[in-house]
């Protein structure tokens, strides 16, 4: 929703508990992965796959958020008011969009409020471009292969 008072767009967020129960996981390692997908199914073969291959196990180590662009997504204050989230993976989805208000380089780690982001495009685009999977799976190995 864009409004002639605000400069910015202002994004509807749901109350707490729908916004809980669209949430998928166990969040055993503490990560996040919110995906903006219109083919969600086909989406969670590549992104399991990808996050398989660094030892994650992403239905038992995080959580995930799979919506298309029509839906509201929970804020992120709202998930980590409830789950403790370590790790925030933004597929196709814009830090505003989940209420988080601040600008992250894209296709790359960010530390910030104790926390790693990464924002990148859509799977499907990161899927068929090596340029974006490369620095996707770099972050994924240095972090979770060590461990």
């Amino acid at each position: 929703m864009e409004t002639s008072f605000f400069n910015f767009p202002v994004y509807a967020v749901p109350d707490a508990e729908i916004a809980l129960s669209k949430l998928v996981g166990k969040n055993e390692r503490k990560i996040l992965v919110a995906v903006n997908s219109e083919q969600w199914k086909q989406d969670e073969i590549f992104l399991n796959r990808i996050f398989d291959a660094a030892g994650v196990n992403l239905p038992n180590d995080g959580l995930i958020l799979a919506s298309d662009s029509s839906k509201l997504k929970p804020s992120f204050s709202q998930i980590a008011g409830v789950h403790d989230v370590q790790y925030v993976f933004l597929f196709d989805v814009s830090p505003p969009e989940v209420g988080i208000q601040a600008n992250f380089p894209l296709n790359a780690s960010t530390s910030w409020n104790k926390r790693f982001f990464y924002v990148s495009a859509a799977l499907k685009e990161i899927e068929q471009s090596t340029e974006l999977k490369r620095p996707l799976w770099d972050f994924l190995r240095a972090e979770f292969l060590k461990k």
